[in-house]
């Protein structure tokens, strides 16, 4: 018989534990991928610490300050850059931390209350990455592109914070800012700089 001739009958006990393996293998690279997926998932979530930071903006800026701060800007944010430095992902990480230290984009709220001196405090969660500590930027939203001008100047007179500049990104209204109690690093681009919060 020709060997390129040969052809299985699917009655044949062969063809049936083909198939079956086939299907075996199948259904546990599935399983494995999946299993995989939620450990992965559950040791990236471990990795992650919550936490709760508190700052002001300026020493004297009350609750009649911030509500008139508020008739220029309509909230304050956080957006999470990435967990990591820019130096140590590009340079040193390893495939685990360089996909841990993609970029993230999010944004985070920062809630503002009032001590016992009617001084505006910020509340900022953020989570800390155990290994890669955690890169951010906070930005003021103001109400309008006409306001931005404004909210500049009102966040200039605040001496915790620094290097205030409108966003050059689509999000026109947004106006970032450096907080001072915190680690600043460069980014990729040298024209911007960060925030950072070391491993925790």
């Amino acid at each position: 018989m020709d060997l390129f001739d040969f052809h299985l009958d699917r009655h044949s006990p062969l063809y049936q534990i083909l198939i079956g393996s086939a299907v075996v293998t199948t259904v546990i690279n599935i399983t494995w991928f999946l299993i995989s997926s939620i450990l992965n998932g559950i040791v990236r979530r471990v990795r992650l610490r919550a936490k709760a930071h508190d700052f002001v903006l300026g020493e004297g800026k009350t609750r009649v300050d911030y509500e008139s701060l508020s008739q220029d800007i309509s909230g304050f944010h956080c957006l999470v850059v990435r967990y990591g430095t820019d130096e140590y992902i590009s340079k040193m990480a390893n495939d685990t931390e360089r996909y841990e230290g993609r970029q993230q984009l999010k944004i985070v709220p920062i809630s503002v209350s009032f001590d016992q001196n009617d001084r505006a405090v910020f509340t900022l969660n953020l989570k800390i990455h155990r290994s890669l500590g955690t890169q951010f930027k906070c930005f003021a939203e103001a109400r309008s592109l006409e306001q931005v001008p404004k909210a500049i100047e009102a966040l200039k007179k605040c001496e915790h914070a620094s290097d205030i500049k409108q966003s050059d990104s689509y999000h026109r209204t947004r106006v970032y800012f450096l907080l001072d109690q915190f680690v600043t690093v460069e980014s990729i681009n040298s024209a911007v700089k960060n925030n950072y919060i070391f491993p925790e």
